[in-house]
């Protein structure tokens, strides 16, 4: 009778396992780390594909809630990188209107084809170059900061768009991992397209640097959520 094939890849693993134990600890824990990646980003592939193209995690998260808590039926946002528009989307439902700013024109093109409506739209533009001409209520940075390299001139710039600046991004010390594999010279990012994972004092660093002060913040989810306005922000 054929094995079932968890059950073969059980004991292909054990199989794998008992032959790698014979290198050293010094070249088996980054074959292992890497090939602990490899199988997590196959699985994200799987898991994507099996809800319809949308990742599970966005409805585990809900991070969306965090930015409409401080979003008024009267208010204008700027979601500052929209990507497909799925947070756009969803904050137009609160707010008067949304504009949503992205690079990719083909991920602008999949923002208006899947989640529009009436009160939303969607620009084709590099944000690091928008310049808007109309001023915001509120502006929402969700995962967008870390992708960006001159991070205080981007947030200074910012000025101009809003009073409210409301911005989610990665903890580095989410876990001992990430500060262990840059250790031993593995990559260490959640994602190699960005150029900065946070700690605390680094984040109010950047954004004291940048004139904003920080009113709220919050860790969820191995990132850190936070309300900003402008002025000098408190580096405690």
């Amino acid at each position: 009778m054929p094995l079932p094939v968890v059950r073969k890849t059980n004991i292909l693993i054990r199989l794998a396992h008992a032959g790698l134990l014979r290198l050293s600890p010094y070249r088996l824990i980054p074959l292992y780390i890497q090939l602990s990646d490899m199988f997590l980003s196959l699985a994200n592939l799987l898991v994507t594909r099996q809800h319809g193209g949308i990742h599970p995690k966005h409805a585990i998260m809900q991070y969306e809630l965090f930015f409409l808590r401080f979003i008024e039926p009267h208010m204008t946002v700027l979601d500052v990188g929209s990507n497909r528009g799925v947070v756009s989307v969803k904050l137009a439902e609160r707010a008067r209107h949304v504009t949503g700013v992205e690079i990719e024109a083909e991920l602008v093109q999949i923002a208006r084809a899947h989640n529009s409506r009436h009160n939303v739209d969607y620009l084709h533009a590099d944000v690091t170059q928008f310049s808007p001409d109309t001023k915001y209520d509120v502006s929402v940075l969700s995962n967008v900061l870390e992708h960006i390299d001159d991070r205080v001139g981007f947030l200074r710039a910012l000025h101009t768009a809003s009073e409210i600046l409301l911005i989610r991004v990665p903890a580095m010390d989410r876990d001992w991992w990430p500060y262990y594999r840059r250790q031993i010279g593995l990559e260490w990012r959640s994602d190699t397209t960005h150029f900065i994972e946070y700690d605390e004092a680094g984040l109010r660093q950047e954004l004291a640097a940048a004139d904003w002060q920080i009113d709220f913040m919050e860790r969820r989810w191995g990132e850190f959520y936070l309300k900003c306005r402008p002025g000098k922000a408190d580096m405690v």
